[in-house]
């Protein structure tokens, strides 16, 4: 899970959904008591995992977020990942 640095409102984080783990973004406009949620990966074949929101952007650029695909993930020294995207446009 990570908290959006500039919406501490917004966290990112990733759930297993029907054995796979998907990245899903959460919003609160309430201190927490409600949340929406969007999917921001769904009907995965491979692991999402580890949603990372990249610092420094302007408040003007798109909302990024960046996670990892696990293709084969056994070890931190036995593993076949990429790494994927998502520009969000509000």
């Amino acid at each position: 899970m990570t908290v959006h640095p500039k919406k501490v409102n917004v966290v990112y984080l990733s759930r297993q959904i029907n054995g796979v783990f998907e990245i899903e973004r959460w919003e609160t406009s309430d201190m927490g008591k409600t949340w929406i949620s969007k999917a921001i990966t769904q009907n995965s074949t491979q692991d999402n995992v580890r949603p990372y929101i990249p610092r420094g952007l302007s408040s003007s650029d798109p909302e990024l977020v960046i996670w990892m695909e696990n293709q084969k993930y056994v070890h931190y020294t036995n593993y076949q990942t990429a790494i994927k995207y998502l520009m969000l446009n509000d």
